[in-house]
């Protein structure tokens, strides 16, 4: 979701509400679960519109509870362009997959459909 500075007042809130719903029907964010990398690597060119938003763990923090992907990117553009993302996603973790830089990777449109229970 894009960040929008609102220092004070309601007609600046609204705008911001606005704006973030606009956005969001112009873009999508896609979720790039994976195993553990034994190494790290560089992505392709994006479709125009794409761009790396952010990364994190997966495991729940202060517990030992543990997710089978343990790590996540999120990547969002345009939707008009996503097939074309995936596609990208698809071939970049595959070759991860096959160079065995990751056990296993899931692609997603939402953060919790990549983090369901444990497959161990």
């Amino acid at each position: 979701m894009r960040r929008l500075l609102v220092t004070d007042g309601v007609t600046q809130l609204n705008l911001y509400l606005l704006i973030n719903r606009m956005v969001d029907k112009c873009s999508q964010t896609l979720f790039v679960f994976y195993t553990r990398p034994k190494t790290y690597w560089k992505y392709a060119q994006f479709p125009d519109g794409w761009a790396w938003i952010g990364s994190g763990r997966t495991d729940p923090i202060g517990t030992k509870e543990t997710h089978f992907y343990t790590h996540e990117e999120q990547f969002e553009g345009p939707i008009k362009s996503k097939p074309d993302m995936i596609a990208i996603l698809e071939q970049t973790f595959g070759d991860l997959q096959k160079l065995k830089v990751t056990e296993s990777y899931k692609i997603t449109e939402t953060y919790n459909d990549g983090i369901s229970p444990s497959l161990l």
